[in-house]
């Protein structure tokens, strides 16, 4: 039988594959992702949301790689959290972040129902306020998007 563990570090890997279905694949149909600190003033996504918002996501990034530091694991309240980092090629860059990911399963440990994503704010409100300002250039579209994530996995 899979460790919650070994799950929650097969969904973070996921992300290694860039592709929406594997990202998706591990979440319940009820997941809600909340991107953290709430400081970053992030509404909380459900699938369809995060769906949307993460395959605007997908072209902006290449080689990007996640790499798990740590794991704790809590098998009674079935919840995970892992420490993490990524790196990748965006269109304004270098990309390096770092993350906490909190992952919440259902009671039988195969999917999960929340996550809990908190990203390194300094880094990620800069790094993507230059990706906004770029692509708004490019599709002259000036104000943009102010709603938009920032730093998400």
């Amino acid at each position: 039988m899979t460790s919650l563990r070994e799950r929650a570090i097969h969904a973070i890997q996921s992300f290694n594959d860039w592709h929406i279905d594997a990202i998706m694949a591990w979440r319940a149909e009820s997941c809600i992702h909340e991107i953290l600190p709430k400081s970053l003033k992030q509404p909380p996504m459900d699938n369809a949301t995060y769906r949307a918002y993460f395959t605007t996501q997908l072209p902006l990034f290449k080689n990007f790689h996640v790499t798990v530091h740590e794991v704790f694991e809590d098998v009674v309240g079935k919840q995970v959290a892992v420490w993490c980092s990524s790196t990748a090629d965006s269109v304004v860059g270098p990309y390096q972040n770092e993350y906490v990911m909190m992952l919440y399963f259902t009671d039988d440990g195969s999917k999960v129902v929340r996550v809990r994503e908190f990203v390194d704010s300094a880094f990620s409100i800069n790094h993507f306020g230059k990706m906004r300002v770029k692509l708004e250039e490019k599709n002259g579209v000036p104000g943009g998007d102010k709603q938009s994530p920032k730093g998400s996995l």
